[in-house]
């Protein structure tokens, strides 16, 4: 691409000749007293260009060798202050722009623009050109740095060579051989000016492949860039119609495209975003463009079209045409081959995506179910036996939820290829998401070999896993469905069923364990799927209802408050016990909804006593609460307006909560707790003793009342009970933090004299009373004076 004229020099005609120019380039400065100081000195050096350029009056070439300097100087700098990742590139450009400006100077010297007689110089055609050449190196450079790795700069020099050729074919019929050949130019020169245009398009299509790329973020560094190239490749196309004759330009207006290319060369050179021109981009998958495909159609039509519309000239114009041409339809050809290899590829790749984890490397469930189906195909054919296990890894949220999901990740990983080192060749390791594994096993004899299989790969993990310094422990439950090669009722899809459920099994079995599917898990699990369907519907229906069971205050009694307890009463199965229903509650979601039916249902009903009963004036009712109504952003927002609709203040309110509950965040529970005693609710821990029983970290939560489990009282009756001892312990050190003490599950009045004995502030039991229906309480509460009066006598004597 020669610069219409790098360096001029007025002639008769008033012209000038053309050098060759453009750099190429992108740089990321650092800021710093370097950095401007290139900035300054660029700016100078423009300065004096503008300088002489009025003082020519013209747009002369003396200028357009200035600004050249300019931007030499600011490549040289910008390599030296910037150090990008890969300098030979930017060397590369520097060294192409010093040849453009030595060809352009040896062109206003020896006069050739116009000049296309055989007494016209190549020698500043010999020295632009190999500008031309290192300014290509210099933008692959740029490519392959962006793609290193993956060598896709071979693809955009096929793109750049088939528009280059392309741009060659046309420039030469239409152009340079209709108005040379008259002339008699000597075929060299025709040549030469032909290649011009061809090798700055070239440089064009390389850039706009670098800029444009689905990878690359477009930085201001690519934008001058492609302004420089796109003004070099106007200025060579203005360039060659001015030599031959065609077109009339003035001297200034065929320097300026060189010009603005040398100035947005050194701008991108001294950009900050100059260092991401050779720094690796991102990896996307390699599709074919619709742009690529039109450049590809049209190279392969500018031949034929050619071949028509061309007439016949001489022996060498009609070789030159056909190697272009043969060159041009060679080209497209290897481009198409690739663009089909590289289909392929990715065709290949979404397979292999399509069917394995992406994290591990595992195959995925759809590669696990199609490897299921042939193993059960081949199982009937061979008369022989498959078993596929389910594994869970152990309460793994916890490693996510304390060390963050990059150490899960990890973890993962080395879970994974720690089963793949402990399963024979024949069996399938897959991972189906989460923490969540499938191993298929071929060719098993029996039950007890798949048995052991499963127990191998349990006993395997128990190895500490070290991530990042880390070690961390594991364990897994294991479900295991089994299934011969004569059934005709095995297939993929319920050998999953079974051995899930088989896995759940397990982990209610304690974890760390391998459960082997049976029929009656299968009719466990219908069971469970008709009491949740069941269960959706229970509020709605009216089928819920609450029961309640008096807390005694001792010794004075009789009654201060009630524990409301829900009860299920199902059409067909009768009283359901909350044991039974509200864990699948719980699983399933339905706790909210019943949570939120019990809580009003509760005041309603103490709102109904208080106005309607004598001596349940201050009385209070306890209801409990699940960990997810805990951790409900609104819970605080519910409990007061609840309160407010039914009349009732705060502390007639208690919501229990167990340990376990408080504990799963701890942080997130006592800012809630905190925020229910602003509005004066209490606060209980349940079934205190069974769980983490440790008082210390009652401060930090603002509970009122502990409740020991009935576990503790049930020994009481002896009187070496060493239960005696903690429950004394429990109490003395609840008082001292000012929370009261109700003992749960008191039968006997033995065991209610021992515990008033021991300090208990009140008692909760069937020594009492049974939980009743909410018509009944007032019945209960009047009998109970009687039983409170004896109790209190008995502890006396």
């Amino acid at each position: 691409m020669p610069y219409a004229s790098t360096l001029r020099v007025k002639s008769e005609e008033g012209s000038s000749s053309p050098g060759h120019g453009a750099g190429i380039g992108a740089g990321a400065p650092r800021p710093g007293r370097l950095s401007a100081w290139a900035w300054y000195l660029t700016g100078g050096l423009a300065l004096i260009a503008l300088a002489m350029t009025g003082l020519l009056g013209s747009f002369e070439s003396t200028a357009v060798f200035v600004v050249g300097i300019c931007t030499l100087v600011a490549l040289v700098a910008s390599i030296r202050i910037h150090r990008p990742a890969l300098t030979w590139p930017w060397w590369a450009i520097a060294a192409s722009m010093a040849f453009f400006l030595v060809g352009g100077a040896l062109r206003v010297d020896l006069h050739t623009l116009g000049n296309i007689t055989p007494s016209r110089s190549l020698v500043p055609d010999l020295l632009s050109l190999p500008g031309y050449a290192l300014g290509a190196a210099g933008l692959l450079g740029f490519s392959r740095a962006r793609d290193r790795g993956r060598q896709r700069h071979f693809g955009v020099i096929l793109d750049a060579v088939i528009a280059a050729l392309a741009i060659l074919a046309v420039a030469w019929v239409y152009v340079i051989d209709p108005v040379l050949f008259q002339y008699h130019t000597p075929l060299p020169i025709r040549l030469v000016l032909t290649c011009y245009p061809a090798m700055s398009i070239f440089l064009v299509v390389v850039t706009v492949r670098i800029a444009f790329s689905p990878e690359q973020n477009r930085v201001p560094a690519y934008w001058f860039l492609l302004v420089a190239m796109t003004c070099m490749f106007v200025g060579d196309t203005l360039y060659m119609f001015a030599d031959t004759d065609l077109i009339n330009v003035p001297g200034r207006l065929l320097d300026l495209p060189y010009a603005l290319a040398f100035m947005a060369t050194g701008t991108m050179a001294l950009h900050p975003s100059m260092r991401a021109l050779t720094e690796p981009a991102g990896h996307r998958p390699q599709a074919s463009s619709p742009g690529r495909v039109v450049l590809v159609a049209i190279a392969l039509l500018v031949p034929a079209f050619i071949t028509l519309r061309h007439p016949s000239n001489s022996l060498q114009d009609r070789v030159a045409l056909f190697t272009i041409i043969i060159l041009l339809t060679m080209t497209a050809v290897v481009r198409i081959i690739q663009a089909l290899h590289i289909a392929e590829r990715s065709e290949a790749n979404l397979a292999y995506q399509a069917m394995h984890d992406s994290l591990t490397g595992l195959p995925n469930r759809r590669m696990m179910q199609q490897h299921l189906t042939n193993v059960l195909e081949q199982a009937s054919v061979d008369d022989t036996h498959v078993a596929l296990l389910f594994l869970d890894l152990d309460r793994f949220k916890l490693v996510n939820d304390t060390l963050g999901h990059s150490h899960g990740d990890e973890l993962l990983v080395a879970v994974a290829s720690r089963l793949n080192d402990h399963v024979r060749p024949s069996d399938l390791v897959t991972r189906i998401g989460g923490d969540e594994f499938m191993i298929v096993l071929g060719q098993v004899v029996s039950v007890s070999q798949a048995l052991d299989l499963a127990n191998r790969l349990r006993f395997s993990l128990r190895a500490p896993f070290t991530v990042n310094g880390m070690e961390f422990y594991v364990s897994a439950s294991i479900g295991l469905a089994f299934a011969s090669g004569d059934d005709p009722n095995a297939n993929a899809e319920v050998l999953v069923r079974d051995a899930d459920t088989a896995m759940y099994q397990a982990k209610d079995a304690g974890r760390d364990a391998v459960a082997v599917f049976d029929e009656s898990m299968r009719t466990k699990v219908s069971e469970r799927v008709e009491l949740e369907h069941d269960l959706r519907r229970a509020v709605e229906l009216r089928q819920l209802h609450l029961v309640y069971q008096p807390i005694v205050r001792i010794p004075h009694g009789p009654i201060e408050g009630v524990e409301a307890l829900v009860r299920w009463a199902h059409p067909t199965l009768g009283i359901i016990p909350p044991v039974k229903f509200i864990p699948l509650a719980e699983e399933s979601g339905l706790i909210m909804g019943i949570g939120e039916w019990v809580l009003e249902e509760a005041l309603r009903q103490l709102a109904a006593w208080r106005h309607q009963t004598t001596g349940f004036e201050n009385l209070y009712v306890a209801v409990n609460l699940s960990g997810a109504q805990l951790h409900d952003e609104h819970l605080v927002q519910r409990v007061g307006q609840a309160l407010a609709h039914h009349g009732i203040e705060g502390n007639a309110l208690c919501l229990e909560l167990t340990e376990s509950v408080v504990m799963d965040k701890p942080l997130e529970a006592a800012a809630v707790l905190t925020e229910l005693r602003s509005i004066d609710v209490r606060l209980a821990i349940d079934d205190f003793g069974t769980e983490y029983s440790s008082l210390a970290y009652l401060k930090r939560f603002p509970v009122t009342s502990l409740k020991i489990d009935r576990s503790f009282v049930d020994t009481l009756e002896d009187e070496d009970s060493s239960d005696a001892t903690l429950i004394a312990a429990v109490v003395a050190m609840a008082h001292a933090l000012g929370i009261t003490t109700i003992a749960e599950g008191v039968e006997t009045t033995s065991q209610a004299h021992r515990l008033m004995d021991l300090g208990c502030d009140a008692l909760q039991g069937f020594l009492y009373s049974r939980p009743v229906r909410a018509e009944g309480l007032p019945y209960v509460v009047n009998s109970m004076w009687k039983q409170a009066e004896d109790v209190l006598e008995g502890s006396v004597l």
